[in-house]
């Protein structure tokens, strides 16, 4: 078996009877609910928000937001810029202005 825990029991007491009758993503759905607290991605949404870049190297924050952004699902492309580049250090934020950059007009 591929499934433990949780996934096993939502498996055993709700598809295993009529399994033709389920598609992909009903189940997937399903198990993603009966595995993971409600409030699932409204933690991660909180985890986004409070992601900064700090003291990690661009590519580790990037790397954490894209995480983050993986987990919560959709979320705009422009959403995900504005938080990027808010989320850079100071100077960083400094050299995108002085490039003449903008978060709402360039792309992630």
């Amino acid at each position: 078996h591929y499934l433990k825990s949780k996934a096993l029991l939502y498996f055993i007491q709700k598809v295993s009877k009529n399994h033709v009758e389920w598609t992909l993503l009903d189940f997937s759905c399903g198990i993603f609910n009966a595995c993971f607290p409600l409030n699932y991605r409204s933690q991660q949404h909180d985890k986004i928000k409070r992601c900064y870049q700090n003291d990690h190297t661009v590519s580790e924050y990037v790397y954490e937001l894209e995480t983050l952004y993986g987990l919560v699902g959709v979320t705009s492309r422009c959403e995900h810029a504005i938080k990027l580049w808010d989320g850079f250090q100071k100077e960083m934020q400094h050299e995108l202005h002085w490039a003449k950059l903008n978060k709402k007009v360039h792309s992630w």
